[in-house]
């Protein structure tokens, strides 16, 4: 199964990488599942072609 949902979060470019890090391992370990949950996040600048990818 695969689920898609998209959260969007506006924090200051030196919090980038705290906030991802702490967002995912909140959502990978929300349940006691058999089945890995696997969180992908990015960052990126609206009006910016450049987009990061953090995986």
């Amino acid at each position: 199964m695969q689920v898609q949902d998209e959260l969007v979060f506006e924090v200051k470019e030196g919090q980038v990488n705290d906030l991802i890090a702490a967002v995912k391992q909140r959502m990978q370990n929300v349940a006691g599942l058999k089945v890995p949950l696997i969180v992908k996040a990015e960052a990126g600048v609206i009006g910016i072609k450049r987009i990061e990818a953090v995986k």
